[in-house]
């Protein structure tokens, strides 16, 4: 089995360096490939790059000159990944942003994760990433989620890429993000969740899409949630279902939601259910005002 890392830069070259750092000190980190995608832009950036390229098997500088900046950040998520499955032929493939770490036992996590749900069409990646109390949870627990990719820092498999890379082919013309692209297909399986997150999401500082407040609830429960501890040593894990808060929409995977979840990835049928919506709340707001 072939793990493939792959770090998405921009302008944050401080945190680049506690991301990478988390990254190399973590349980079987040595076992990983890694790959960096850099956008051009800033002098600071190229300095840090430069000190950390040592850590990488490639570096990729891109330009940032796609229609819009949305198209940039799809086209460095996708060139990663295209170039990790399709380059270096991995079986797994986890994403890290700049701003987010990891901790020290997220690697041993997903390879035990990917070792027992990789014969499962269904499973179609790890997030490493969980709001839920870590006083209150079991540390080695996970919980199997209809959900999309976590862009801080989540994973896919290679059975999952390839309908992942059909859905981004044609990135440049999307009004969307990359993770929104793919994410009904990825509802359509699961994504192993840890019911203690193993990421710290430091993207308060400019982040693209992020809240800007440092001491925004998302921050605060990662923050002090998160398994920070290096020294607390988990020899298994096991699914432990809980319900989890990252947004409204994630739910527990079900076989018996398995065909809503099929029909949903298309978007012509979320149109239609939506505008039926619509019509039977307007009918029967006017039903009540005659």
């Amino acid at each position: 089995m072939k793990f493939v890392v792959v770090f998405f830069a921009f302008n944050r070259p401080d945190l680049l360096r506690l991301s990478v750092e988390s990254f190399n000190k973590a349980e079987q980190s040595s076992h990983w490939q890694r790959i960096l995608v850099w956008q051009r832009g800033f002098a600071d950036m190229k300095s840090e790059v430069i000190l950390l390229e040592k850590f990488f098997d490639i570096v990729v500088e891109t330009r940032g000159d796609k229609l819009t900046a949305l198209s940039n950040i799809n086209f460095n998520r996708i060139i990663g990944m295209r170039l990790a499955f399709d380059d270096l032929k991995a079986d797994f493939v986890l994403g890290i942003e700049e701003d987010s770490m990891i901790s020290n036992d997220s690697l041993v996590f997903i390879q035990c994760v990917y070792q027992k749900y990789k014969k499962y069409n269904k499973f179609m990646g790890v997030n490493l990433g969980s709001l839920e109390s870590r006083a209150s949870n079991n540390l080695s627990g996970y919980t199997r989620l209809r959900y999309g990719l976590q862009g801080q820092a989540g994973g896919l498999t290679r059975n999952a890429w390839k309908t992942c890379k059909k859905l981004l082919s044609r990135f440049d013309e999307d009004k969307v993000g990359w993770d929104s692209i793919i994410e009904y297909y990825l509802k359509t399986g699961y994504m192993v969740t840890p019911n203690v997150s193993r990421m710290n999401d430091l993207g308060w500082n400019s982040g693209t899409h992020a809240p800007s407040n440092p001491d925004h609830s998302h921050y605060q429960l990662l923050r002090e949630n998160w398994l920070d501890d290096p020294h607390i040593e988990i020899k298994s894990y096991r699914e432990i279902p809980i319900v989890h808060s990252w947004r409204r929409d994630v739910t527990y995977f079900k076989w018996s939601t398995s065909i809503a979840a099929f029909f949903r990835r298309y978007s012509w049928i979320r149109k239609i259910v939506l505008t039926i919506k619509n019509l039977t709340a307007k009918s029967f707001s006017n039903f009540h005002s005659n």
